[in-house]
């Protein structure tokens, strides 16, 4: 999925194994089973709760930690307020360069003060952390700018809650699962892909989550092995319950068999 090679080969092997003897147990064919196999292991990553997981755990977690990620870095003001603050104060120590949105550039001061979506943006991105997080400091104390861009600004953010899932949901897309609204609206070119290869010899099927989180989050890995493991894990129990069934309903005909021809 988001990097086979950072899957023990183990692990590999006896997921290999598990969805072998699942087609010989179900009577599928070989397609079939690893087109549905991809369709809940993107499934599974896409929903995955516990630890760890594919952020947000749901759209009200995602757009709360948003809210508190944004209130470490952003003073709030009226437009008086603003007003008053930015002709009254010095705003120095200009340190943050970059281009907007329509290709101008900018720099915006280390404290400072803004009307512009963009520099918002922007300073929100220098403050954010491997994670994506962002981390309140005494020594950062963070951008000024008034209510209503704060609340432009918070809801364009918001609306980005799920785009790690979304990367995960191109695949589920593709087999025919269904994805949450507001995972299913991130969901953009180069989010993920599907290299299916079901038909051919040697038969195979690569997922990619393509996002930032993907490429970024420590997490990441660790996610595609916690969906490994899932996976073989729940294979391993159905089979196991197959076989159950196969020994009782031979065991069954047996016992019938030895009664039919004690009465003979």
């Amino acid at each position: 999925m988001t990097d086979s090679g950072s899957i023990n080969t183990k692990e590999l092997a006896i997921f290999g194994g598990l969805i072998e003897e699942t087609i010989k147990v179900s009577n599928r064919d070989q397609v079939t089973e690893l087109r549905d196999q991809a369709r809940l292991a993107s499934q599974n990553a896409m929903r995955s709760g516990g630890s760890p997981f594919t952020p947000p755990k749901n759209k009200g977690q995602g757009e709360n930690a948003v809210l508190g990620d944004l209130t470490k870095i952003v003073t709030l003001m009226t437009p008086e307020g603003y007003e008053y603050a930015t002709s009254q104060w010095g705003f120095t120590d200009v340190n943050i360069t970059g281009t907007s949105r329509t290709g101008e550039p900018y720099t915006i001061a280390y404290t400072t003060a803004t009307l512009s979506m963009d520099e918002l943006a922007a300073y929100h991105l220098s403050r954010r952390n491997r994670k994506g997080r962002t981390t309140g400091s005494a020594k950062e104390p963070g951008i000024l700018t008034t209510f209503d861009v704060f609340e432009r600004y918070l809801k364009e953010v918001q609306a980005r809650v799920g785009s790690a899932k979304a990367g995960f949901g191109v695949a589920v897309l593709h087999y025919g699962g269904s994805v949450p609204g507001w995972i299913r609206r991130n969901i953009r070119a180069g989010s993920g892909a599907v290299d299916d290869q079901a038909t051919k010899d040697p038969k195979s099927i690569r997922i990619s989550n393509a996002t930032a989180w993907a490429r970024n989050h420590p997490d990441a890995k660790r996610v595609v092995r916690k969906v490994l493991r899932m996976r073989s894990k729940d294979m391993a129990n159905k089979l196991i319950k197959a076989h159950q069934a196969n020994f009782t309903l031979t065991a069954i005909k047996m016992n019938r068999a030895s009664i039919q021809a004690s009465m003979k």
